[in-house]
């Protein structure tokens, strides 16, 4: 059976803006990165720390699908959801890592 690697998420969007310098960058679009290391048939992806403001795509943020034996490095990166919804779907993995990846709510679903 074939291999079928699926990652979508929805569109990344600016953060702050260009006057708050003490704000940390936001990087671009987070599944662009990680299709791309997967194209070049890479099985260890290491994604640049910083945050990822994603809007969700069919009420998810990010989707793994069909991966096998990756592990995805993740250190000092920040994915920031901007809606209520599933952060991360992950189906049909087999032996996936997701390494240091922290996962915030720009309007948190609850509060303390």
């Amino acid at each position: 059976m074939p291999l079928v690697v699926v990652v979508v998420m929805g569109a990344a969007t600016a953060w702050g803006s260009a006057s708050a310098a003490a704000e940390p960058a936001v990087n671009p679009d987070l599944s662009a990165l990680i299709a791309e290391q997967l194209a070049a048939g890479q099985k260890r992806l290491v994604i640049p720390s910083g945050q990822y403001r994603v809007t969700p795509k069919n009420r998810e943020h990010l989707r793994l699908e069909g991966l096998r034996d990756v592990e995805i490095i993740a250190d000092g990166v920040e994915l920031i959801c901007t809606e209520t919804t599933r952060a991360i779907s992950i189906e049909y993995c087999e032996n996936l890592t997701v390494r240091g990846l922290t996962i915030d709510y720009d309007r948190l679903p609850f509060t303390q």
